[in-house]
């Protein structure tokens, strides 16, 4: 079985975003789906053990996240994040993989290429984590500062953009999650097979 770390971004007092307009704070949405996630995994026929890094609503550093997927023996994690910007036109889900990773990078673009539509951005495929952000792109927690800390393999899911009216309403939508879900099972089949 290849063990995977889902690891709900924020947690306790680090509420992440928020919107007037959408019903849960990030860190309780990330802990929502992550949960509906892991359930899907172990359900799929998959070789996947699923294990949640966080599985109340509590405050976990980075650091501690990186312990307990290595504590949980993971060969793979996905971080699961939702986005908020400034500017309220952004919108549409993306994925980020560690720079220069083929497997995750591969497992990236196939998750990327599998989200739902109306979050779907033409075009776009996994992004390489960064930490030299731009003055646009200053909403987003560095994507290479969460998955830093764990040694194993990381891809980073920002779901949509919670401050985008319309991606709010789709990310609440369960044939939306269902989609997402289907995306990420998607990315694990690929995986798997560079795996065999």
């Amino acid at each position: 079985m290849i063990k995977v770390g889902l690891d709900p971004g924020h947690g306790g007092s680090l509420t992440g975003a928020t919107r007037p307009w959408f019903q849960l704070s990030e860190a309780d949405y990330n802990l929502s789906f992550s949960r509906q996630l892991k359930i899907a995994i172990a359900n799929s026929g998959l070789p996947f053990e699923p294990h949640l890094l966080r599985n109340a609503n509590n405050s976990m550093s980075l650091r501690e996240r990186a312990r307990q997927s290595i504590e949980f023996d993971c060969d793979l994690v996905i971080h699961i994040h939702v986005n908020a910007a400034n500017n309220p036109e952004f919108h549409g889900g993306m994925v980020f993989n560690w720079p220069m990773n083929q497997r995750t990078g591969s497992m990236g673009d196939v998750i990327a290429r599998s989200i739902p539509a109306p979050l779907f951005r033409r075009g776009w495929s996994c992004l390489e984590a960064t930490d030299l952000p731009t003055a646009d792109d200053d909403w987003l927690e560095r994507p290479r500062d969460v998955m830093r800390y764990h040694p194993m393999n990381t891809v980073l899911l920002e779901l949509g953009y919670m401050s985008n009216k319309s991606d709010a309403v789709y990310l609440m939508e369960d044939p939306i999650k269902a989609g997402w879900v289907q995306a990420v099972l998607a990315g694990l089949a690929d995986y798997w097979r560079t795996e065999k």
